[in-house]
């Protein structure tokens, strides 16, 4: 919570089968669970107490307020879409979703992965920051077979050119 409280870190509490209530308080299942992870660690028991206490306080999602864990999944997933919208990195680059081509003329002998490359080489640029001092750690992520490796290996590639 120490990050939430600088804005290093966004927090979506999601209570699943639990409530706010349950989280919070130092004699339920959470509760004991803190206080036996204490014995092991006893500077820690202030800081998941406050931690755990902050996170019962903010409003969160709770499994009881949707009709199935579908709508409720459905709903994390918009919360952090939302968030990454506001706030992708630390470097302000801005957000950018992009979806495929719906042109029907499109040339089909060619994967689609491979149409996306430049695009996504430009995006994957701007995010980048060389004129940073700090290390960036740079995830790529997606489905099997949608061209994270070569996306990787492009970049890498055109980079030491």
């Amino acid at each position: 919570m120490k990050q939430a409280e600088q804005g290093n870190l966004r927090v979506i509490p999601i209570f699943f089968n639990v409530t706010p209530k349950d989280v919070g308080s130092p004699y339920g299942s959470f509760g004991c669970k803190v206080y036996v992870e204490s014995q092991h660690n006893p500077s820690s028991l202030p800081i998941w107490t406050k931690a755990l206490k902050s996170a019962a306080g903010n409003i969160g999602l709770l499994l009881k307020n949707y009709r199935n864990e579908m709508l409720l999944i459905q709903e994390i997933l918009a919360s952090v879409k939302k968030v990454l919208a506001l706030e992708p990195n630390t470097h302000n680059v801005p957000f950018r979703q992009t979806s495929p081509s719906k042109n029907p003329s499109e040339d089909w002998s060619t994967p689609l992965c491979q149409k996306r490359v430049p695009t996504r080489i430009k995006q994957l640029q701007e995010m980048i920051d060389f004129n940073c001092d700090q290390t960036q750690i740079v995830g790529i992520v997606g489905m099997p077979g949608i061209g994270k490796t070569s996306l990787a290996e492009e970049y890498f590639e055109r980079s030491n050119d």
